[in-house]
Formats: structure tokens, C-alpha cells, sequence
């Protein structure tokens, strides 16, 4: 028979669940750290969490089930009335509860109210951030979409009551049917739009299937965090070792955390046995580098000063710039191609200035 599980305290909000791991900030003596959230303890009034690379936790609050998907960082705590809010600050979770009267709060950047029906039938929440190549990370702001989705059953859907806070384009209370969502922009700040769905996302569908190698890379990361502390100590022995898809899966998971010297190291390994294929290197980049960049001036920052500390000598500050983009304008005056030609011109050459030139984006 499977093992009981533990009751939470009386003064607890939840608990986490028992599969997967996740992540989340602790203040001690007036410092704050990651660390590992251990399966079925008890969540506190409001919990900052990190979803790792790899991984799809629940959070279990007052009868709602969160699944966070991978890469998801987002904060659990209780309205003034006791509703469970959720706020995320950048990925996406799949909500779902065991009985109909449930409630959610919710604040997805723009959008903020309350689901205050129908999530019996799962409903999906999700926060991308968007940066456009070329774009100064100090000075531009992100672009930010934010969406609702109910997928198989319809939800009832509450605008927060501060006037400030209403949108245009939706009903301060509303029916969102089946296969909709509503879909905020920070294009447009005030306003929000109902969008029917020809198919729903494939991350609404529950965790997908992983590969040998994808999971073999999971269960190396959980056996390293729960067996190593501080976390940041586990994953940079991780991101040393000798499987390449376990040194993946530890700078994801740094990067995800703000740190990003073994990040960079990676993706400027040109030695033999440590240098990643160009499919490792293209999807590893693709999975850290934007988001680094997307989530505002101070990542950005500390993103564009691991370059200069951790890629060879005198090449990080032409690499943070090509990771940054280049406009159409730029990209015309051939401003990628003298990149390339000078980072060739070093002693060292580098894969990396090729692999970025190679899926070089232009701007919108």
C-alpha cells in the first residue's frame, strides 16, 4: 500500500507534492537563497518557486493542484479573503481542482483577477517574455503576453475590482468558454482580448514524454540536490561533470536562478570532450540566453559581465553583444559578419560565434 501522507500544520496553506523537484527562496538573517522545496512540506503564507529544467511539481493549496511547467518561476500566497492567488512571473502552470465551488486568484503581469468557477476541468496559465534582437536590455522594456486558457470546460473569469486595474475589452465578470482564452499584451496595457483556440497548447496536456537522456539528466540533477548543499554548490559540481546532459541541465537550472558563469563557460567550451554539439548548443541557448536578456536590465547586466569574466580573453564583450541581437539596420551594415571576423581574428576560435550567426534572429 502506498505510504500515508504527512498532515500539514494547522497554520499551513499546503503542501508540495511528492514528484519532481522544486525550488524556493528562504530568508535567513537577512539573507535569501534558493533551496531544494522537500517533498510534501508545508508551504508558508507566500512562497517564491522555481520550477527547474526538467522537472513539472505540483503545489497543492486548499484543493487546487499547480503544476508548474519547467523553467516557471512564480509566487503561491492567499488573497485577504483566503483565495489562493497565484502570480507568475515567467512560464506557465496548469491549474486544476477537486471541487467545483474552488477559487484562484490570479496575476499573470497585466492580467490580474479571479477564476471563480470552473476549474474542475484543468485551465492553463502562462507569462512570456519577449525581446527583440538588437534591443538594449537597460533602456527598452519587454514585451510581456500573458494568457488564461480553459481548455476542456469553460471558467468564469473576475477582473480585480481596483479601478486601475480593469481592462478594456472584457467584462469585468465573465463566461470563458471551452478551447478560449484571454490574452493580455504589454503592447497594449489596457486592454485584453478573447481568442478561440483551434488547438489547444501542447503543455495544457500534462508533462510530456522524456527521452532516455533528457531523463536520465532529471534524475541526476534531484540526486545531486538532495544529496549536496547549498544548491548552488550541487548544481556547479553538476555542471562539471563528465555526461554533457547533465552539465546542461545544472546551468539551466543556474541561469533560471540568476547566475550565469557556468552558463557562459559552456557555451564557450571549444575542448575536445567538453565543446557541445551544434544541437546542444543551439537549444541550450535558445532555453537560457533570451530569457536572460527578457527579464530586465539588472539579469541582463550580470548575464553581460559573465561574458566578459568567464569567455576567453578579450572576447566577452563582442560575444554578450552578438547574444544580444543585432537590428535589421545593423544586420544590413553587416554588423554580424565583423563580430564573426573578429572574434576569429583572436588566438582562440570559438563555435559560438558561429552556432549564433548561424540562427541569427532580426528584429520584428
Amino acid at each position: 500500500a502506498a505510504a500515508a501522507k504527512p498532515e500539514a500544520p494547522a497554520d499551513a496553506i499546503g503542501f508540495v507534492g511528492a514528484d519532481g523537484v522544486v525550488l524556493h527562496k528562504v530568508a535567513r538573517e537577512g539573507q535569501s537563497a534558493w533551496e531544494v522545496f522537500p517533498a510534501n512540506a508545508a508551504l508558508a503564507a507566500r512562497e517564491d518557486l522555481i520550477a527547474p529544467a526538467g522537472f513539472h511539481p505540483d503545489i497543492n493549496i486548499r484543493g487546487l493542484r499547480i503544476r508548474l511547467m519547467p523553467g516557471t518561476r512564480a509566487t503561491v500566497s492567499l488573497d485577504a479573503d483566503g483565495t489562493p492567488r497565484l502570480a507568475i512571473a515567467f512560464g506557465r502552470a496548469v491549474v486544476r481542482a477537486s471541487s467545483g465551488d474552488a477559487r484562484l486568484g490570479v496575476t499573470a503581469d497585466g492580467l490580474s483577477g479571479t477564476i471563480v468557477a470552473g476549474l474542475t476541468e484543468p485551465v492553463g496559465i502562462s507569462v512570456e517574455l519577449e525581446r527583440f534582437a538588437g534591443a538594449d536590455p537597460a533602456i527598452e522594456p519587454t514585451r510581456v503576453r500573458a494568457g488564461i486558457v480553459a481548455a476542456s470546460g469553460g471558467i468564469v473569469w473576475r477582473q480585480a475590482a481596483a479601478a486601475d486595474a480593469q481592462l478594456a475589452g472584457i467584462a469585468p465578470e465573465g463566461m470563458l468558454e471551452a478551447r478560449t482564452a484571454i490574452i493580455w499584451d504589454s503592447d497594449k496595457p489596457g486592454a485584453a482580448t478573447i481568442e478561440r483556440l483551434a488547438t489547444l497548447p501542447d503543455w495544457l496536456a500534462g508533462a510530456p514524454q522524456q527521452g532516455r537522456l533528457e531523463k536520465a539528466a532529471a534524475e541526476a540533477l534531484a540526486a545531486k540536490v538532495a544529496a549536496v548543499a547549498p544548491l548552488d554548490r550541487a548544481l556547479r559540481e553538476l555542471a562539471a561533470d563528465r555526461r554533457v546532459e547533465n552539465r546542461i541541465i545544472a546551468v539551466t537550472t543556474l541561469a533560471l536562478l540568476g547566475e550565469y558563469d557556468d552558463l557562459v563557460e559552456l557555451l564557450s567550451a571549444d575542448a575536445p570532450g567538453r565543446k557541445l554539439e551544434g544541437r546542444q548548443w543551439l537549444t541550450l541557448e535558445a532555453d537560457t540566453v533570451p530569457l536572460s536578456l527578457a527579464r530586465g536590465a539588472r539579469s541582463a547586466e550580470r548575464l553581460r559581465e559573465a561574458f566578459e569574466d568567464r569567455s576567453p580573453h578579450g572576447k566577452g564583450e563582442r560575444l554578450y553583444d552578438m547574444a544580444r541581437g543585432f537590428t535589421n539596420d545593423e544586420l544590413a551594415a553587416g554588423a554580424d559578419q565583423a563580430l564573426v571576423a573578429a572574434l576569429d581574428r583572436k588566438s582562440t576560435r570559438l563555435n559560438s560565434s558561429h552556432e549564433w550567426i548561424s540562427r541569427m534572429p532580426s528584429s520584428a
